[in-house]
């Protein structure tokens, strides 16, 4: 056999091989990877409502064709929540009766949704203490309702949350298990369908190490000392992809939950990281949280600054966007 012949059999043999192997992956598996891009979807600009100024991007949901996003005003009295359309970044204020505002959701840092008896539910993690730290919002079109409001506790004393993501939706006996999250710590809590109050106790979940995440191959110093804060979570397929913030410099550290105990700590996944640092937006670029929609992207929305704080408008880009892998988007 000559030795053309012989190099064309063994490339074929190896793309066989290949396609072989990469057959074996499970189906949204994560490869390893470092991702730095993003394409937007639309601009969630500031609107002045109940004499508040609405300027502080909170909580993301992320549905199969609609993302619910929380607008803020800074002393969090009154907050705003839009729904945008995937496919074209159409947006609405979701009216709650007449006003296109609550007063009820605190800070709105996170927030996640799942269908309950037919209607798009959020779940908002309010960061209050209390009855209303975790509330429950019916959305009916372009109409907004609370349809309920709970105490969490931990400990045996009431505790606040700052993340929270959809773990289960059990619609054959009308409950939703929530992962929620404050600072490095993770819990869960099942809230039945029927539930419009009450108290409800935490169950620890694991912790994660929130200070030292692995991007583009070196370890960067992500703890609250070095100036990184944590923002809103999102849960999918077993990962829990995790937002850290500082100035124009956000990353999501990205860990595996499968085995994980109330005493684990668990290490982000090396290899595996989401980083973008702004020069556009360089006086702030922040993630405030993610999600994965039905598509199996990467969602996330930011409060965005520009550099030149001179220039009329420029604390006015804050957004809804997707991470980009190369020239397409980054699917699960």
């Amino acid at each position: 056999m000559k030795l053309k012949s012989k190099k064309l059999i063994l490339s074929v043999v190896c793309i066989l091989l290949s396609v072989w192997m990469f057959a074996l992956l499970p189906v949204g598996a994560l490869g390893s990877g470092y991702y730095n891009d993003y394409s937007t979807i639309c601009e969630i600009k500031d609107k002045t409502v109940n004499s508040a100024n609405c300027c502080s991007m909170q909580g993301i949901a992320v549905g199969s064709s609609y993302i619910y996003t929380a607008k803020t005003d800074t002393d969090n009295t009154t907050c705003i929540i839009r729904k945008t359309k995937i496919s074209d970044g159409t947006t609405n204020i979701l009216k709650f009766g007449t006003n296109e505002y609550t007063t009820v959701l605190g800070h709105a840092n996170d927030m996640d949704v799942c269908s309950i008896n037919g209607y798009s539910t959020l779940f908002v993690a309010t960061m209050k203490t209390g009855s209303y730290s975790l509330a429950k919002i019916k959305v009916d079109g372009n109409t907004a309702s609370v349809q309920g409001h709970y105490t969490l506790t931990y400990g045996g004393k009431n505790k606040s949350i700052s993340g929270i993501a959809i773990y289960s939706n059990d619609k054959t006996n009308k409950k939703t298990t929530l992962l929620c999250k404050s600072g490095a710590d993770f819990y869960k809590v099942t809230i039945p369908w029927s539930s419009n109050s009450g108290t409800y106790t935490l169950t620890k979940a694991f912790s994660v190490n929130r200070n030292s995440v692995k991007v583009n191959g070196a370890n960067v110093n992500t703890s609250e000392s070095a100036g990184f804060d944590t923002q809103g979570i999102a849960y999918h397929g077993g990962y829990v992809y995790y937002p850290l913030t500082k100035g124009n410099v956000s990353i999501v550290a990205v860990y595996k939950v499968s085995g994980a105990t109330s005493s684990s700590t668990l290490t982000s996944i090396s290899g595996l990281s989401f980083r973008i640092t702004s020069n556009a937006y360089s006086n702030l670029f922040e993630i405030e949280s993610v999600g994965i929609g039905s598509d199996g992207k990467l969602y996330f929305n930011t409060n965005r600054r520009a550099a030149d704080s001179s220039v009329s408008g420029y604390a006015n880009h804050d957004g809804i966007h997707r991470f980009k892998n190369g020239s397409g988007d980054y699917v699960f």
